[in-house]
């Protein structure tokens, strides 16, 4: 039994840690200047309901951001891996999906969730604001 225990607490320390697999501030920048369009960038949580709902509503109007060339990007602050893979299965969305580093959230501040980022076709940050946006506010951060 003291063995389980012992191979459970090493399963999950070893989850709970930052490894290499997230991203930096340095590769999400890279990533940013990539897309060559208009992106946003969606920094959310497993545990965050508006989070959730921000990005169900982005999905849903997935055909309209296709048509004006705008990608959305998913950043998942979340300290335990399994936790925001396991939530980004469930929302069932196409959008690309990164962990966020610990020098990532600090660089954006992402403490708290959702946070939303605009950045122009240029890889520049039109405007990034904290809490939930509907649609509609996220096009007028895009007219900033």
């Amino acid at each position: 039994m003291k063995k389980y225990l012992i191979l459970l607490l090493i399963i999950f320390i070893a989850d709970i840690s930052y490894s290499s697999n997230r991203l930096s501030v340095k590769e999400y920048e890279g990533i940013i200047k990539g897309e060559k369009s208009d992106v946003i960038v969606v920094f959310w949580a497993s545990y965050c309901p508006y989070c959730k709902k921000e990005i169900k509503e982005l999905h849903e109007n997935n055909l309209f951001l296709s048509k004006k060339n705008i990608n959305v990007i998913l950043v998942a602050i979340d300290k335990i891996e399994s936790s925001a893979k396991r939530a980004y299965k469930k929302l069932n969305v196409n959008y690309p999906f990164y962990l966020a580093s610990e020098e990532l959230v600090n660089h954006i501040n992402a403490r708290f969730v959702p946070i939303t980022a605009v950045y122009n076709k240029k890889g520049e940050l039109v405007d990034i604001a904290p809490g939930y946006k509907t649609f509609d506010e996220i096009l007028e951060m895009l007219k900033e």
